[in-house]
């Protein structure tokens, strides 16, 4: 069984491998918002029986209701403005999802509401 004490790491090691696990996140939620994009975008949730992409994130992916919010509007955003995987890569290593999901061009943002508002209507 794993443990989370990596005290047995030199700092060198430790540095290197955080460095290493930080890139590995940053790919796989660039993965993910291009799949929940190209998913919602197909609208393969209906199918699926749920009436949004939020209600999908949320019963089938195990999302909470702020995290299924988050990614689906970053997910929208980076299709709609046609951003790149390695982009929305770079992006994440720089910014968290947090901001990502409230910041709009233009300097604005977007309250919890209208995200609700915009996964249900889709």
């Amino acid at each position: 069984m794993r443990t989370y004490s990596l005290s047995h790491l030199d700092n060198r090691a430790l540095s290197r491998d955080l460095a290493e696990r930080a890139a590995r996140v940053c790919d796989a939620t660039a993965d993910l918002l291009a799949h929940i994009a190209e998913f919602d975008a197909r609208k393969l949730y209906v199918p699926a029986a749920y009436p949004s992409m939020h209600a999908y994130c949320v019963h089938v992916l195990h999302f909470s209701e702020g995290a299924a919010f988050k990614h689906i509007r970053v997910a929208r955003a980076a299709r709609d403005l046609g951003v790149s995987r390695p982009s929305l890569h770079d992006l994440l290593r720089k910014h968290a999802i947090d901001a990502a999901a409230y910041r709009r061009p233009g300097g604005g943002s977007d309250g919890g509401e209208e995200a609700e508002e915009d996964s249900e209507e889709a």
